[in-house]
């Protein structure tokens, strides 16, 4: 891959002077430029910094970075990266791309023009998050998804599982690897009397109802049920 380059003239030696542009990167994004730069090609990254991982504490599981905070493993990447004269890094999103392969045009949304010959997408995932007060307050914190990567912080204690379907089943013999006080929410969908035959077997909660709030008081983490009764996950002995 050769070549974005800044929008120039419309020369066929300005154009072969284009680099490759990453649109928007983080991790896997950076990982790709520091190849390319390493290849001595031209790349230009654009990077909004807001990689999907950023509202946890910590990032787990990740070989010579477990338990770094997220924002900084990024900031140690691209401090890594300007070591390599052909990589330039934008903080920018990129708006639009038009043109075809070896003449490229992404427009950023600060309204810089910006050339390439290829395009790589490396934007990765972005979490939708349900209309649900205090969830986006506890995301990454006491509201997870995924139990290898912040299950070991908070092994023993009492978890929730927000059932969304028959493949959660899954979810609850995966969980006790990490707790045996588990209790499964509902939020309004229908459970096949096996499944909650076999929950009811291993001694396993089910709460019916929609969940409608959640709450992290200190010392305290609480599930509004219907938007009447809460349901305490956890409570310090001393509060």
């Amino acid at each position: 891959m050769v070549g974005p380059s800044w929008r120039t003239g419309a020369s066929r030696a300005a154009r072969a002077a284009r680099r490759s542009l990453r649109r928007p990167s983080s991790f896997a994004g950076l990982a790709g430029a520091l190849q390319l730069g390493r290849a001595r090609r031209k790349v230009t990254v654009l990077d909004t910094g807001l990689p999907r991982n950023r509202f946890a504490g910590h990032s787990h599981g990740l070989l010579g970075h477990d338990h770094k905070p997220p924002l900084d493993i990024l900031a140690e990447a691209r401090q890594q990266l300007a070591r390599y004269p052909t990589i330039r890094l934008v903080s920018a999103r990129a708006d639009s791309i038009s043109g075809a392969i070896d003449n490229f045009s992404i427009l950023t949304a600060d309204g810089e023009s910006l050339g390439a010959r290829r395009v790589i997408l490396s934007y990765g995932v972005v979490d939708r998050m349900p209309d649900v007060p205090g969830f986006a307050e506890g995301w990454g914190t006491s509201i997870v998804r995924c139990p290898y990567c912040d299950g070991f912080e908070v092994a023993g204690q009492h978890w929730g599982l927000v059932w969304s379907g028959p493949q959660s089943h899954q979810s609850v013999r995966l969980f006790h690897d990490w707790t045996d006080k588990l209790t499964v929410f509902a939020d309004g969908h229908d459970m096949t009397p096996d499944i909650r035959a076999n929950l009811a077997r291993r001694k396993i909660p089910v709460v019916d109802g929609r969940i409608t709030a959640f709450a992290g008081l200190p010392g305290e983490r609480s599930v509004m049920i219907d938007g009447a009764a809460w349901i305490v996950m956890a409570r310090n002995p001393a509060s």
